[in-house]
């Protein structure tokens, strides 16, 4: 009896894909598995039985990111933020231009590589987990969470001119929180945004809180 399906073995795999149907897959593979494997076998089924990935690597590692809305990320104290990683972080999310422009939260997000992880493991409560995203070293903890708000205020607040002044800029944005509700590190991340645009203009291409040195995001 097979208890990790990690472990599902080529040659089964063979005789699993003969039989073509899902239905009939499932039946003979609960036939071979453990019963708490049961609930994973539809997308196991569908992603190494008649799809292309390998039994020992299918959803082998894990990538968590902290998962706020904007207003709580401009609200709430790094120790907050952090808190679904554990409270640290030594990686971020590597910055897609493409992925901020589709409005994703995560771009530069901080983020807990858990390379042991497997298809049984739950995504603890204020958190998503990104698979296999790509990640980079961080070295400065303190100025990569600020560019992260940067770069999500930045795509929510990207309709009209650049602003001119974080109050103008919360004035035209409703969603915003209050600027006297901003943590002192959005405050940071707001004012190093609007050095960008002051400085660097919008047509140098790349991705708004990624495009200034540091030094802008330490306040």
């Amino acid at each position: 009896m097979i208890t990790d399906l990690n472990d599902v073995p080529d040659s089964l795999l063979r005789q699993a894909r003969a039989l073509a149907d899902s239905g009939r897959i499932r039946a003979f593979l609960m036939r071979r598995t453990a019963p708490e494997s049961w609930e994973y076998l539809e997308a196991f089924i569908e992603d190494v039985v008649l799809g292309s990935e390998s039994a020992a690597g299918w959803r082998r590692g894990q990538v968590l990111v902290p998962d706020f809305s904007l207003a709580d990320q401009l609200r709430l104290a790094p120790a907050d933020l952090l808190a679904p990683l554990g409270g640290g972080f030594a990686h971020r999310v590597k910055p897609s231009l493409e992925d901020w422009r589709s409005g994703a939260a995560w771009v530069g997000a901080p983020a807990l590589l858990l390379p042991s992880a497997d298809y049984r493991f739950a995504v603890p409560d204020r958190a998503v987990g990104l698979g296999a995203a790509e990640t980079e070293a961080v070295r400065d903890r303190e100025v990569a969470l600020r560019r992260w708000i940067a770069a999500r205020l930045a795509r929510a607040a990207e309709a009209g001119s650049a602003p001119e002044s974080l109050e103008s800029l919360v004035a035209r944005s409703p969603w915003l929180p209050a600027l006297d509700e901003w943590s002192r590190d959005a405050a940071i991340a707001g004012g190093g945004l609007l050095r960008e645009h002051g400085e660097i203009g919008g047509g140098g291409g790349g991705i708004p809180g990624m495009r200034g040195p540091d030094d802008w995001y330490r306040g």
